[in-house]
């Protein structure tokens, strides 16, 4: 571990040499305020208190020291879309005698050019961002100089928050997913009873209005982003009143969707991919598990490291630790792209960002699929960029299509934007869009299970990355001829459309794209959850 947190420094001041090239940033580092976690969890322990009670009743032993068989299956329960909500084990970090933690991040401010003015109106959207790392390494100053060209692509005014989230193995899950929803607060509600902001940690015009909020996360922050949604829609709203409103877009680049690696991409030996893999383990296989215990990540951030912390998790002997990871690794907010069936419903607008030499490829399309079919009234985008790695988007000064990929969020978070603009005003119009938009949506031209979001996929794919640029003029004769905004042209090819309405988008290195997808074939990947039923089964006579 000593040696991963000495890579992690030394990406941190390499990656900060990038910010030099981006103009016209402010950079605030230094953010912390307090986090009272007895306060902060109410919502999550009000919504898993009959599954709790449930266990209780029926004598299974809820004990983290001597947990019952039952206690375990409740991480991960069955039964499709009407299964109960899947438990949630209690955290074990370490908090401040009075039980708070602190809390800290940075922010990144996009600002006007006085040398060139952007015609823009000044935009208001912040990004909450969750950094990659495998859940052990990285932090916000490692994503500073991304985070800035985003802001820049999408427009002066634009903030980004990134949250220096609790790392594991010190703070295994769910710690992570606490502080992102403790990040949700400081930006929405920062009065919130389980926060204490001190004077500098409040200065940046708080609260942010969250119809504003996009969110977004790279890789094990991918991961954080798709958990946090969850966490939110199944486990915090239904607990509290009023409900909270969510982001309006997710960006997730790169993200570990499946802690297993049981997917193809993540088994390859693919020696263009600098992300090492593979960086789970099958949680049947508990040979595998005790031989790469030193090299699974993926048990770091569930069990943590017996050498450096012990805790309920890990410190009873390898079988147990084995045990407590067989079975979170299941749980949904852990492993989404296996989740069971209902769990993803109630996602926003996504765009998923991928790359063809991405060992978390396989990850990242089997989700965009899963998310497609559970969220047909959203919309859901993704993105395979050829020839590309993990997370290219953090190297813009080596890779044309790393620049692309970070106008390309620009692009579906204005799309995502105008889809919610154009939502609020058909529903305040009792289902007729009364827009001054030159490109309205009807009502009468949305079917029940496809609304808006599936209306723009009509719009057709970009046939070129070298498209001239207008700069704001009409770029035809004909003024009656409605030019096609940006954000809009990046879609599926007209007429085509997928099974699971998803847009599925291949981007060449100079930009273009076509509609399709590249990688093992979805039913592979569905089939390769090593936990199916008859497994399972085979688990338990063993």
């Amino acid at each position: 571990m000593g040696q991963v947190r000495f890579v992690n420094h030394v990406i941190d001041y390499s990656m900060r040499l990038e910010l030099l090239f981006v103009k016209n940033v402010k950079v605030t580092r230094g953010v912390q305020f307090k986090v009272n976690r007895e306060i902060l969890v109410r919502p999550e322990r009000a919504t898993t208190a009959e599954v709790r009670e449930e266990l209780r009743r029926k004598g299974f032993s809820d004990d983290p020291l001597n947990p019952s068989k039952a206690y375990f299956e409740s991480f991960h329960p069955e039964g499709g879309p009407n299964a109960p909500v899947a438990n949630m084990p209690e955290e074990v970090g370490t908090v401040d005698e009075d039980g708070t933690y602190t809390l800290k991040g940075e922010w990144i401010e996009a600002l006007e050019d006085p040398k060139n003015p952007d015609p823009r109106p000044r935009s208001k959207t912040v990004i909450l961002y969750f950094h990659g790392g495998g859940y052990v390494f990285c932090s916000p100053r490692s994503h500073t100089h991304m985070l800035a060209r985003l802001c820049k692509a999408v427009g002066p005014g634009t903030r980004a928050f990134s949250v220096e989230y609790r790392l594991a193995p010190e703070n295994p899950f769910p710690a992570a997913i606490h502080d992102a929803f403790a990040a949700f607060l400081y930006l929405t509600e920062p009065n919130h009873a389980a926060l204490a902001l001190d004077e500098e940690s409040a200065v940046h015009e708080l609260a942010v209005d969250p119809r504003d909020l996009v969110i977004g996360g790279d890789s094990a922050g991918g991961n954080l982003t798709a958990a946090f949604m969850q966490y939110m829609t199944r486990y915090v709203q239904p607990s509290t009143e009023p409900k909270f409103v969510l982001p309006h877009a997710a960006l997730l680049l790169s993200p570990w969707v499946d802690l297993t690696s049981s997917v193809p991409a993540a088994k390859n030996e693919d020696w263009y991919c600098y992300c090492p893999g593979p960086i789970g383990v099958s949680p049947i296989d508990k040979k595998a598990y005790i031989r790469l215990k030193n090299q699974n990540y993926a048990s770091y951030y569930l069990c943590g490291d017996p050498d450096l912390i012990l805790n309920a998790r890990n410190g009873l002997g390898l079988d147990r630790q084995w045990e407590w990871y067989l079975h979170l690794v299941q749980h949904p907010l852990v492993s989404a792209a296996h989740s069971f069936k209902g769990t993803l419903q109630g996602m926003t607008n996504t765009l998923v960002q991928t790359a063809t030499h991405d060992r978390l490829v396989d990850d990242s399309r089997l989700y965009a699929h899963r998310l497609g079919l559970e969220n047909s009234s959203r919309l859901t985008r993704i993105e395979i960029y050829m020839d590309m790695v993990h997370v290219h988007q953090v190297l813009p000064l080596l890779f044309k299509s790393a620049r692309i990929a970070i106008d390309n969020l620009a692009r579906f978070i204005e799309r995502s934007r105008y889809i919610r603009d154009e939502r609020e005003r058909s529903s305040f119009h009792n289902g007729t869009t009364q827009s001054k938009s030159p490109y309205p949506l009807k009502a009468s031209s949305v079917t029940p299970t496809r609304t808006f979001a599936a209306v723009l996929r009509k719009v057709p794919v970009r046939e070129s990355g070298d498209d001239k640029e207008t700069n704001g003029e009409e770029s035809v004769a004909d003024p009656k001829v409605v030019v096609v905004p940006a954000f809009m042209q990046p879609t599926m090819a007209r007429g085509k459309s997928a099974e699971d309405g998803v847009e599925w988008v291949v981007v060449e290195q100079n930009g273009r794209e076509t509609a399709g997808d590249e990688g093992t074939s979805m039913g592979v990947l569905i089939r390769s959850w090593p936990l199916r039923k008859q497994q399972k089964q085979e688990l338990k006579e063993a």
